[in-house]
């Protein structure tokens, strides 16, 4: 189990109470893995959490003011917690990347 990786790359993640946090992203089948560079040596990446794909519901997230976070974003998705309905907002740096992580996700809930 989760042994393709499927795509990775930089989003931040963004709390409820506003604190956006830059992390490495690698998407598995069945779970997203992030990750926290190291601030002097830029190479080293040290383990922060994963997200189980298979509780998660994708949505894409309009450019604006969000309703749930209640601030400006822009480039943005999130995951929903289909039994906890806990919300995760992420956005990446451009929009292509955004579609990039779109697709990604989707491919990934394909394959399993």
């Amino acid at each position: 189990r989760s042994s393709d990786l499927i795509h990775s790359g930089e989003l931040t993640i963004i709390s409820k109470q506003g604190k956006s946090q830059q992390r490495t992203f690698f998407l598995f089948d069945h779970q997203l893995v992030f990750c926290k560079k190291d601030l002097l040596r830029r190479d080293m990446l040290y383990y922060k959490g994963r997200v189980d794909m298979d509780e998660m519901e994708l949505l894409d997230t309009k450019d604006g003011k969000d309703k749930d976070f209640n601030f400006n974003v822009k480039n943005a998705f999130k995951f929903v917690n289909k039994a906890t309905e806990e919300v995760h907002l992420f956005c990446a740096k451009k929009h292509e990347d955004k579609n990039r992580w779109l697709r990604a996700c989707s491919d990934e809930r394909k394959r399993v």
